[in-house]
């Protein structure tokens, strides 16, 4: 599904404010050719409980 071999699941509140992901959107818009980490939002289960959304 996202084929990666090397990933890392980081809770929302570690990012402190929203500025990674408005950079990341307005470089998506905006056409340029430059590389941007994306995050992805993704529900986290270990062995049964609900650890919540993380960021893949």
């Amino acid at each position: 599904m996202f084929e990666s071999r090397k990933f890392a699941l980081v809770a929302p509140s570690v990012r402190v404010n929203q500025g990674p992901n408005l950079f990341a959107k307005s470089l998506a818009l905006s056409n340029f050719d430059i590389i941007s980490p994306k995050n992805i939002p993704v529900r986290l289960i270990v062995n049964g409980a609900d650890w919540g959304v993380m960021l893949f």
